[in-house]
């Protein structure tokens, strides 16, 4: 897949290049190319007596994982080919129906998404003004992943459901990451073109499909396992005490430990009463309370602190930091120094 977008867009080597890029087109061949290039081959078919569509590609690369928000401006039927790696789509405004290996007609409106897995064909139909978030997520990025969540080797190759929806609570967090990447596809700020920014999100987009989305392998990742040693939780703290900038995510904490997913959570609300994820964000509130009382308002700003502790969204890096503490980061730092 060679990159449409040169220095400021996607980069299929894999980079941690996030520039946004935008792409548009007239011709439903051009436009065919470029999403062909960008994501897989396609076709498009356009009623009778439209000849011209309103293609608007815009998006990034976050190493394994490609984002964009893709609209045709046009009622078009398009016909992909078979997928190599997963793919996620969600409308943002309008209406699509989709299949997927032949199988039954799945219609989606704005928030609901749908899982496309490697080996199959595709067709989406999308109505006039249907905009929707594209998600590519390397299949070797993703299995490997799964591998880790689970301790060893799955049985079988990895299909997510098509038609289902993903687990409620677990979806509504994958999805609140999937509106930070629209809000930086759409009111771009440069947040995701740090190397430590990119890790986190693509980190967390992996793992929270895998962990939200139904698949063949949920009912072996939900399966309780044996409780995590109390000396394995320790070290948990002891790493993300010490570096809570990290792009910690349960996956990654956990391979780190050599101990699986599951009794790294469990181990945690036995001994401490919450997830890992809940303690990690914990952390990362109280060390942003430290450098910024430290700090003078004349060397550092709030923006610049959340971002070295892991906090990459200024806004809900305050609303939780005010929750936490019941002020201001700003606040804080004022009182610094």
């Amino acid at each position: 897949m060679k990159s449409s977008y040169g220095a400021a867009g996607f980069d299929p080597n894999g980079r941690q290049d996030a520039a946004v890029g935008s792409r548009r087109a007239r011709d439903p061949d051009e436009a065919t190319a470029i999403v062909s290039d960008i994501y897989l081959p396609n076709r498009l078919i356009l009623p009778r007596g439209v000849s011209e569509v309103d293609m608007e590609l815009t998006g990034y690369e976050l190493g394994s994982v490609t984002v964009g928000r893709l609209e045709y401006g046009k009622n078009v039927l398009q016909v992909a080919g078979e997928c190599q790696n997963f793919h996620v789509t969600m409308p943002l405004h309008g209406r699509a129906l989709s299949t997927h290996g032949g199988g039954e007609v799945v219609p989606t409106i704005a928030g609901q998404g749908l899982v496309f897995s490697p080996g199959a064909p595709a067709e989406l139909r999308w109505s006039f003004d249907c905009v929707q978030l594209c998600v590519m997520l390397s299949r070797q990025a993703v299995e490997h992943e799964l591998e880790r969540l689970l301790g060893t080797r799955p049985s079988s190759v990895l299909r997510f459901d098509f038609g289902t929806r993903a687990r409620d609570k677990l979806g509504q967090r994958w999805r609140t990451m999937l509106r930070l990447v629209i809000e930086e596809i759409e009111h771009p700020t440069g947040i995701m073109a740090g190397t430590m920014v990119g890790r986190h999100m693509e980190a967390m987009l992996i793992d929270g499909l895998l962990l939200a989305h139904p698949h063949n392998h949920s009912e072996a990742l939900l399966r309780p396992a044996a409780p995590g040693a109390s000396a394995t939780v320790r070290r948990a703290v002891d790493l993300i005490e010490s570096q809570p900038g990290e792009a910690w995510s349960v996956v990654r904490l956990a391979g780190a430990l050599n101990v699986s997913v599951r009794a790294l959570q469990d181990g945690f609300r036995r001994d401490l009463g919450v997830p890992p994820m809940s303690y990690l964000k914990r952390a990362r509130l109280n060390r942003a309370r430290v450098i910024l009382r430290d700090a003078s308002p004349h060397e550092v700003t709030v923006r610049a602190v959340g971002k070295q502790v892991g906090l990459l969204h200024p806004g809900r890096f305050a609303a939780e930091y005010r929750a936490e503490f019941g002020e201001d980061p700003s606040a804080t730092l004022r009182r610094g120094r």
